[in-house]
């Protein structure tokens, strides 16, 4: 642990932005020897005493309008569209791209937000015999049926990059992949077991893009760009 504070103190900038918004995050930030820590207005009570300012933003509204508006904050001019650049990724040893295949991510960090592995099972059963590549990091073993290949722990974020690129369809829970998947593929189903997706949806600047699946209306606090294919689970989809 000490080593970690020592090389957090070394950094010392000029600014640090919490975007997490927790104590912990706070801490970082004031440990890193920064000169200003701009924050949310709707972070954890006890981080924003560490902030030199507070950008106001609706703690209801989407997690990409609550970020731009630390952004501004800090002085960044927001244009009607961003683009984030991603590499193209690295091909994968040994796994042949072709046939074409369906990608499910079926594993979030957060627990509650993972598919079960009986889920799993019967999403490749279902799409059978249509190819299907499972990633992810993950201690638990999936059982994969006979169209599924299991690559969960098994590829570098390059790797799933290009995985994600050459994928023919996403399918994948609210994590990591999601937002990289609709960044560089656009043919994406996200899944939201507990999260609200009019909050946490990755957007998609195009127009008409999908629709919106058993989930709650779009709100103001949706940003444009969201019609993509969204499906609102209940717990039993999830992993306990």
């Amino acid at each position: 642990m000490l080593p970690w504070l020592k090389r957090i103190r070394e950094t010392r900038p000029d600014l640090a932005l919490d975007f997490e918004g927790s104590l912990r995050s706070a801490l970082i930030a004031k440990i890193s020897g920064a000169k200003e820590i701009y924050g949310m207005s709707d972070a954890q009570r006890g981080s924003r005493l560490f902030y030199t300012r507070i950008a106001k933003i609706n703690r209801h509204g989407h997690a990409v309008n609550r970020y731009l508006k630390l952004a501004e904050c800090a002085g960044a001019i927001i244009g009607e569209w961003l683009r984030c650049s991603l590499p193209t990724g690295d091909p994968l040893p040994r796994f042949d791209e072709y046939p074409p295949f369906i990608l499910l991510n079926p594993i979030a960090r957060v627990e509650g937000e993972s598919l079960s592995n009986a889920v799993i099972a019967e999403f490749c059963r279902a799409l059978a015999p249509t190819r299907l590549v499972v990633v992810g990091q993950s201690q638990r073993k999936i059982d994969a049926p006979e169209n599924c290949v299991d690559l969960t722990n098994r590829t570098s974020l390059l790797q799933l990059i290009r995985l994600i690129r050459i994928a023919r369809f996403v399918v994948s829970v609210d994590s990591g992949p999601m937002y990289v998947a609709a960044a560089v593929n656009g043919r994406l189903l996200s899944i939201h077991t507990w999260t609200d997706p009019r909050r946490s949806v990755p957007t998609i600047p195009t127009p008409g893009f999908g629709k919106t699946v058993n989930s709650a209306p779009s709100t103001d606090s949706t940003p444009r760009g969201c019609e993509d294919a969204v499906v609102a689970l209940g717990p039993k989809m999830s992993q306990p």
